[in-house]
This record gives structure tokens, sequence and C-alpha cells, in this order.
């Protein structure tokens, strides 16, 4: 550990007068998925691509979103453990995942901010550090040009996922 770095602590709850309920972001996650089901419906209507349907359509989108997400995510955390860093904190849509102490622990994402998905390591020592972030921040968007890759070869539903895949690795290379 960097004799700098803070202990790994989990990510502290809003306030309880900030939420009457920890289920309070559910109804925005179910109107994100029938606004993406609304979407799919309405494109899969004029659809000139494979024949999918708008049905199908609008189910990838539903399903397909978060899982592009949570698969760039991911990529973040394997990247992070090539690099020799200590896996902190995962979050993909309703799903959090964070390191408490030695343990693992797995619950429900209560900000709508965060749904988008979040992935924290933090390294362990200083050797190499700007190659070893640099593998870190890699890991998204190779994770989701892998996938956009094999979805769009795949064709049929898989085809819309590997476009939207490589959608989000597009956006990530971007410099901020």
């Amino acid at each position: 550990m960097l004799p700098h770095q803070p202990d790994l602590a989990p990510l502290p709850d809003p306030p309880a007068e900030a939420s009457t309920s920890r289920w309070r972001n559910v109804p925005v996650f179910v109107a994100l998925g029938l606004a993406s089901a609304a979407v799919g419906w309405g494109i899969g209507e004029y659809w000139e691509g494979p024949d999918i349907g708008p049905v199908t359509l609008s189910l990838a989108l539903v399903l397909g979103i978060p899982g592009v997400l949570a698969v760039h995510e991911v990529g973040h955390v394997v990247g992070g453990r090539l690099a020799r860093f200590q896996f902190a904190l995962f979050i993909a849509g309703p799903l959090r995942i964070w390191r408490e102490g030695e343990r693992i622990r797995v619950g429900l994402n209560k900000s709508l901010a965060l749904a988008g998905g979040l992935a924290l390591s933090l390294p362990t020592d200083s050797a190499n550090l700007r190659q070893r972030t640099a593998l870190a921040v890699a890991g998204g968007p190779v994770a989701s040009l892998l996938l956009g890759v094999a979805g769009v070869a795949l064709g049929g539903d898989w085809g819309i996922i590997g476009i939207v895949s490589l959608g989000v690795a597009g956006v990530a290379i971007i410099p901020e």
C-alpha cells in the first residue's frame, strides 16, 4: 500500500433524510427501461437491418445497454487486476459491488447518477504507476471494442449489442 493511500472504506450511504426508501430509484430505472423499449419499438418499425422486429429490438435495448455498460466496467476491473491494483468498487445500473476490508459485498446502487457505471481499483504500490494506470483505464474501451466486434460478427440480435458496444468504446476513447 502506498504510504499516503487511505484505507479502503465503503462509500457512505446517502443521509436518511435524502431518501424515504432504499427503493426510491426503482421507478427511475423502470422508466429508463420503458423509454429504451419505446425507442426500440419506434426504431424497429423502420429498421432496415436484419429482420428482428420491434419487440426483439426493444428487448435488446432494455437488456443490452445495461449489459454493454457492465462489460465496459468489468473491462476496467480486469485491467486493474492485470495492473496489480486492488479492486474497490464496481457499479453498473442497479448493481453495486464493493470491497469492505477483505470482504466483497454486493448490494443495490442507490445513486441514479452512478447508474451508467463506475469501476475503481487502487494501486498497492507505486512501481510503474503511470503504465499500470493506463492499463486499468484502457481495460474498459478494450472490453467494449471486443464485445462490439464479436456482436457485429455474430449479427442478428447480437449485431445491435455490438453496435451499441462499439459506440461506448468510441465515446470512451475520446480524451477529456
